[in-house]
């Protein structure tokens, strides 16, 4: 699979790629702290629209990342649908105010697009930020560090109160 397209190559009334790459984006994904499971599969379709590109399609990959209840890895297929306005040049201010239709900007060089890096940005935009195994994930004991979801631990309930309302513990309603 090619993950470089030249502009050449792209027709007035466009081109769609279909994907499936694994060694490339594999790479790609570890030198970014990323590990992958399966390989990334999709469809692109690419557009030339006055002076710019259009691209438009969708990503799928299995990855590997670490419950942050539990700690425990396990595999988490990350999709994205996306659409992105690329213009060739550089980014012309690095600081300024960018506007909602900025946000889907991307600069690009040269004669040629890296779907590659496209991919992968979008797949890293739709990983969770607290990864969890299971929504039902019971996560560590504070006490002994034992896994909840294996077994229960022997440790006592914990009794902890914030001491700024430590003097409410004794309060009743009748």
């Amino acid at each position: 699979m090619v993950m470089k397209i030249k502009l050449q190559d792209i027709g007035p009334e466009g081109l769609g790629v279909d994907v499936t790459e694994e060694e490339d984006f594999r790479l790609l994904a570890d030198q970014r702290g990323v590990s992958t499971l399966s390989p990334v599969t999709g469809h692109v379709d690419i557009r030339p629209v006055s002076g710019a590109v259009e691209i438009a399609g969708h990503v799928a990959v299995t990855i590997s990342l670490r419950c942050a209840r539990c700690l425990e890895e396990f595999g988490c297929t990350v999709e994205a649908d996306f659409a992105r306005h690329l213009v060739r040049g550089k980014e012309k201010e690095r600081e300024k105010e960018l506007s909602p239709e900025d946000m889907d900007v991307t600069f690009f060089e040269g004669d040629e697009i890296e779907l590659l890096e496209v991919l992968f940005e979008e797949v890293s935009l739709e990983i969770p930020t607290k990864p969890l195994c299971s929504e039902d994930c019971l996560g560590l004991c504070p006490r002994c560090g034992k896994d909840l979801n294996r077994a229960e631990c022997k440790c006592p309930p914990e009794d902890r109160v914030d001491p700024r309302f430590a003097k409410l513990k004794g309060f009743r309603v009748e």
